[in-house]
């Protein structure tokens, strides 16, 4: 993921002036930005430009911004996306967080506080741990939330795969044996439906460590033993692409 200074942003506005407005301020914090007027448009630029970050209208012509939403998701899985919105509407609002949106604002923008959402979704990986110890899930999602990570839980494989379908994480901290299913088999599913992901395998078992040392290069960017050193833990979140 690209830092805030850094981002290929793409702006999807149907009104003009607020694409010019997100335009220049996003411009003046070191953004390359490219604009679209409709959902339609927004999906083939996305093809073609690749953005890290989405800031799209909801309610536009010819591809509202759900649907565009799910069609950009197919292309560019790690772009996180923002949704605009002038309309009150909880049902939709909720779908699109559903859908992989990091949040949905509230028009007329408050723009400081959209600039301080962007720069914190692209300094900062989210993460999805995936272990069946609900305790381990309870304290690591703790520790994580408190050093401001974005952190979901899945305790199960079926909910891992469903959640990674609808927001592709930056980073993933899986455990080697869930639901009778090797975490190797897991990451390579994981890794089919987003190849840039980084996998980051963990056990409490040492039987497995040979086999997480082998994994690493191909396909895992790291491993770590149960109980975690949380200080190695966030050192190696800290350095994975």
């Amino acid at each position: 993921m690209a830092r805030a200074q850094s981002l290929r942003m793409l702006i999807v506005d149907d009104e003009p002036g607020m694409r010019r407005t997100l335009s220049r301020v996003m411009q003046a914090r070191g953004c390359t930005i490219e604009t679209a007027e409709d959902g339609l448009q927004a999906v083939a630029i996305a093809t073609e430009f690749r953005p890290d970050c989405v800031l799209m209208d909801l309610r536009m012509p010819q591809m509202n911004g759900l649907e565009a939403l799910r069609r950009i998701r197919e292309v560019c899985p790690n772009a996180f996306v923002v949704l605009m919105t002038a309309f009150s509407d909880t049902g939709v609002t909720s779908e699109a967080r559903e859908e992989g949106a990091i949040d949905v604002l509230a028009k007329p923008l408050d723009l400081d506080a959209l600039t301080a959402l962007v720069e914190r979704a692209a300094d900062e990986p989210p993460v999805l741990v995936i272990d069946d110890d609900d305790a381990f899930c309870r304290s690591l999602h703790r520790i994580l939330t408190s050093q401001g990570f974005n952190v979901e839980v899945s305790l199960s494989v079926e909910d891992a795969l469903r959640r990674f379908q609808r927001r592709p994480r930056g980073i993933v901290l899986l455990d080697m044996h869930l639901d009778g299913r090797s975490g190797l088999d897991v990451m390579q599913e994981l890794r089919r439906q987003n190849p840039e992901i980084a996998v980051i395998l963990i056990s409490g078992h040492d039987e497995m460590c040979e086999q997480m040392r082998a994994a690493v290069g191909r396909g895992a960017a790291s491993w770590l033993t149960k109980p975690l050193d949380i200080d190695r833990l966030l050192a190696t979140i800290g350095t994975t692409p």
